[in-house]
């Protein structure tokens, strides 16, 4: 995190399966020069964040489910960001072509 939007994050609170994890961010820079207006209260103005991280995620082929779960702006103690892998069965559901062949090539290998 830090190299790619110079924010520095400790990951934390693994779930069981060792596969989800949250970030908390030491610093949010999108904070320093924000104040919400109570109209806004709903805005969830750290989800750039998120998105980057998703995004980046994805380059890798790695979906994840990515929230800010805490966000100082909105009052909390800390800037937390939480990581969860998408099931087996939604990543099926968006299969490509390419992907299917694939996927079938392999089930077919482990079981001849």
């Amino acid at each position: 995190l830090p190299m790619f939007l110079g924010v520095p994050a400790d990951v934390t609170n693994f779930n069981e399966k060792d596969n989800s994890f949250s970030l908390e961010l030491k610093d949010n820079p999108l904070n320093d020069y924000v104040e919400l207006p109570e109209a806004l209260s709903g805005l969830n103005y750290s989800s750039i964040i998120a998105g980057a991280i998703r995004g980046a995620l994805e380059m890798l082929q790695y979906r994840a489910k990515v929230e800010v779960v805490k966000d100082t702006l909105k009052g909390d103690d800390k800037n937390e960001i939480r990581v969860e892998p998408v099931s087996y069965t939604h990543l099926r559901a968006h299969e490509t072509g390419r992907n299917l062949v694939c996927r079938l090539l392999l089930e077919k290998k482990k079981n001849p």
